[in-house]
């Protein structure tokens, strides 16, 4: 069981992913064909740019598409799994979703403004360490979110089969004990008001009379 579930969604979660990398890299190859000699060409550092955007909205969404994908796969057979079943998957999960996917290419702007023979004065002399560190960087943060993410619903689910989920009538009349409890509470509060208010007049008014020397 531990095994069939594990291969399930390393299958699905490795589908997942290659459908993002292919988008990913369709975007990439949109700034790469821009590249070329003569004037035309973009400065690295707008190349760089658009790659940024690119590659990081690639991370973000290979994050979100192996939340998705994995906890489809594992809520309808929540009843059957076990502790140790998460944490194979879990493990899955963090060796197949890479932080590194897009490194090579966040690297690689330089050599493909080389091998295109564009202008050198399109990028040369230009410093893009810190451009691809955050890249880099990002790919690292998301993919780590996103395995913290599975991890925290894994142990919510665990946690909810542990307690038991309440039966429909139980809900209905906690539901209905709430409303009860509340209506209640207004009814008495409101009774206790206007009698308070009821014994403030009777009190203010004695005072008046007395003070106008007209109480007996």
């Amino acid at each position: 069981m531990r095994d069939t579930i594990s291969n399930i969604a390393e299958e699905k979660l490795k589908r997942v992913l290659q459908q993002v990398d292919e988008e990913t890299r369709h975007a990439m190859n949109k700034i790469w064909n821009r590249i070329r000699p003569g004037p035309d060409c973009p400065y690295i550092t707008v190349a760089v740019s658009d790659m940024k955007q690119a590659l990081c909205t690639g991370y973000f969404q290979r994050g979100e598409k192996a939340k998705e994908t994995v906890l489809a796969t594992v809520i309808p057979m929540r009843d059957k799994l076990k502790t140790e079943d998460y944490k194979v998957i879990l493990k899955v999960v963090t060796e197949t979703l890479r932080s590194d996917a897009y490194s090579k290419w966040a690297g690689s702007m330089v050599d493909v403004y080389r091998r295109k023979q564009a202008w050198p004065k399109k990028y040369e002399n230009v410093h893009l360490d810190a451009e691809i560190a955050l890249i880099n960087a990002h790919g690292l943060n998301v993919s780590a979110q996103a395995v913290h993410d599975i991890e925290v619903a894994f142990k919510e689910i665990q946690l909810q089969r542990s307690a038991g989920s309440p039966s429909k009538l139980r809900y209905g009349m906690g539901l209905f004990g709430k409303w009860a409890y509340g209506t209640a509470a207004k009814w008495i509060f409101g009774i206790l008001g206007s009698i308070i208010g009821v014994v403030c007049a009777g009190l203010i008014i004695a005072l008046i009379l007395d003070a106008l020397g007209l109480k007996k």
